[in-house]
């Protein structure tokens, strides 16, 4: 089905939980979810990240989702799994368990909560790495990390032979440039963000992690096709246009005349129910979207063609 090798490349998407009314799993919606994103050629799956509100379950869920993505996807595509916890060793422990289990590798943002310096932060990366002999992809996300590396840091990574593939998701593309030419030859740089993600493809990304490819992984395989395959950047930038009225939303209400945090994760499953019908339920401690912007939200999808 997808077309990415294991060490990775082209749509990756960060995927979503379905939860039932009463904030369980729905195990049924999620093989349905997952039958999707499969159907729809995406080529690699990025699990247990914010996206899939990694930080809201205990040891034992987070343990037996995990073992059960992997067991589904059989290895249609990769799957990447997160381990990013507070402390090193419960990082190292799910860590372990996803390579145990067959995950294709694993990645971790900083040590949340923690206030941690960059010498911490570092020897976070490289306490994980070390603890799996399958490959460490490192998730730089300094916006809910609360600190990330520099392009210098993250190149002494990858030629320590610590981080094998990256996930930059500080929604700019020039650093995707920066790392592909600092980096080690052979690092899977993947753009981690979908504000610039267009542009991160035309200066040479690896993967980009479509937030967006929860809801349109069609629309994003043809983008990475049309941008990164055919190199037709003005076919590619008019694909682009389809999606940005639901990209900008989930990035800045400003877009819209509204103001208030951006609602991507909400606004990612709103638009997964309007196509599959699957809930949309988030877990607290975060609300539903209200009237106004599901309204906005279904709106927008079905203006897309959806």
């Amino acid at each position: 089905m997808g077309r990415c090798n294991k060490e990775g490349r082209g749509v990756v998407v960060p995927t979503i939980t379905i939860f039932n009314d009463n904030e369980t799993v729905d195990y049924g919606g999620m093989q349905e979810y997952l039958d999707f994103l499969l159907a729809n050629n995406v080529d690699a799956l990025f699990a247990m990240g914010t996206t899939q509100e990694n930080a809201t379950f205990g040891a034992e869920e987070y343990k037996e989702l995990v073992k059960f993505m992997v067991e589904y996807v059989d290895g249609k595509v990769p799957v990447y799994i997160g381990v990013s916890s507070p402390a090193t060793r419960i990082s190292v422990e799910y860590a372990q368990f996803a390579e145990a289990v067959g995950a294709d590798a694993v990645f971790a943002g900083g040590p949340y909560y923690m206030r941690v310096t960059v010498d911490e932060l570092m020897q976070f990366h490289k306490d994980i790495a070390a603890s799996v002999k399958i490959p460490y992809l490192l998730y730089n996300n300094p916006g809910l990390a609360k600190l990330g590396l520099e392009v210098s840091q993250i190149s002494q990574l990858t030629k320590e032979g610590v981080v094998n593939m990256i996930k930059d998701t500080t929604g700019n593309p020039v650093r995707t440039q920066d790392l592909k030419m600092n980096c080690k030859e052979g690092t899977k740089v993947f753009f981690g963000d979908d504000y610039g993600a267009y542009q991160s493809l035309i200066v040479g990304a690896d993967g980009w992690t479509a937030g967006i490819g929860n809801v349109f992984p069609e629309k994003c395989r043809k983008i990475w096709d049309t941008v990164v395959e055919k190199k037709d950047y003005e076919e590619g930038f008019q694909l682009w246009k389809e999606v940005l009225p639901f990209l900008n939303v989930t990035i800045n209400k400003d877009f819209y005349g509204k103001s208030g945090r951006a609602d991507w994760l909400q606004m990612y499953k709103l638009g997964l129910n309007l196509r599959l019908g699957l809930s949309a339920k988030v877990r607290r401690p975060l609300f539903q979207l209200d009237e106004k912007d599901s309204k906005m939200v279904e709106e927008i999808v079905k203006k897309i063609g959806f």
